[in-house]
């Protein structure tokens, strides 16, 4: 919500009210585009109810828990003037991401052959406290694979230009510091077409950033202003071609051709996700992304968890 905050602001937004009845509050004040990010299993009936209002929606993912609420969404996003839906897959907006992006279009490291993914990141909460009680639950949670490995499989997607015809997949509660049903770690590994494969790796297990050599934990940075933790996630990406690679890791992107030359790359700067999607709203501009690529996104993430759920390989 961060970003959106920032973005509401720069646009000169001079007050935010806070509300405790989601739907009450839509009664009232009519928006022509709502934010959603309640708890997990809300997202899908918070988005159909404003969808059936007219309402644009600019949503945290994934947008759907289960299959049945993914169908919901994909047939009211069928019916006449629907508003728009976007997904916030934010990472598409990161600059290395971009850069990298932007190498691999021009074409010289040829096809992509394995495109590997790990996002690692702390138990705790970004704010140095416990997660919210919802992350114990899988009813309310939805899953590892699907709030964090969702970012990885629409990486995937565009660095690769193919879709998914297969996935295995592993998570594990272990080592979740009594968090319930949360998985602290996943791998996936998966087939596209024609010949891309692509592995993904997630976790829990990150050291907390607010702790430092010199003692400081959370209750210390809650009540120290000058308190930053060092990184709060480590992300890479890895795309191996034809005629080179190209690697972002931590916002860093380099390429390198069949030479074995290596060359770093500058990042991608001023594109916002929030305001991309308000352009979309206003103007029709296109966005990097689409609905259908939140929609599939989300289709992945949910089979995906039921390859690890089932412990067998299961088809697109």
């Amino acid at each position: 919500m961060a970003p959106v905050m920032a973005a509401l602001i720069r646009s000169g937004a001079s007050k935010v009210e806070l509300e405790s009845d989601w739907l009450a509050t839509l009664e009232q004040f009519s928006p022509d585009i709502a934010v959603v990010n309640p708890p997990f299993h809300m997202q899908a009936e918070v988005i159909l109810e404003c969808l059936r209002r007219g309402i644009h929606v600019f949503s945290e993912k994934p947008m759907a828990l289960t299959k049945t609420e993914l169908d919901r969404l994909r047939s009211a996003l069928r019916e006449p003037a629907a508003p728009k839906l976007m997904a916030m897959l934010t990472m598409r907006y990161e600059p290395g991401i971009l850069a990298a992006r932007k190498f691999l279009a021009s074409g010289s490291l040829g096809t992509p052959l394995l495109i590997s993914v790990e996002k690692s990141y702390p138990l705790i909460g970004w704010d140095g406290k416990p997660r919210p009680g919802f992350y114990r639950s899988r009813a309310t949670y939805g899953g590892t694979i699907p709030w964090v490995g969702i970012h990885a499989l629409d990486l995937i997607r565009w660095f690769s230009g193919s879709e998914f015809r297969r996935v295995e997949a592993w998570h594990s509660t272990a080592g979740n510091d009594g968090m319930g049903e949360m998985e602290v770690s996943a791998a996936l590994q998966l087939k596209l077409e024609p010949g891309a494969t692509a592995i993904v790796k997630l976790d829990f297990l990150k050291t907390n950033p607010y702790e430092s050599k010199s003692g400081l934990d959370a209750r210390t940075a809650e009540s120290n202003s000058s308190a930053e933790p060092t990184r709060w996630g480590n992300d890479s990406l890895r795309v191996a071609c034809e005629h080179g690679l190209l690697e972002v890791l931590n916002g860093r992107a380099r390429a390198q051709d069949a030479d074995g030359e290596t060359r770093e790359l500058p990042p991608v700067e001023g594109l916002d996700m929030f305001a991309d999607f308000l352009a979309w709203v206003e103007t029709e501009s296109p966005m990097l992304l689409d609905t259908r690529d939140c929609l599939l996104a989300t289709e992945a993430a949910l089979l995906a968890r039921d390859a690890a759920d089932q412990n067998r390989a299961v088809a697109f």
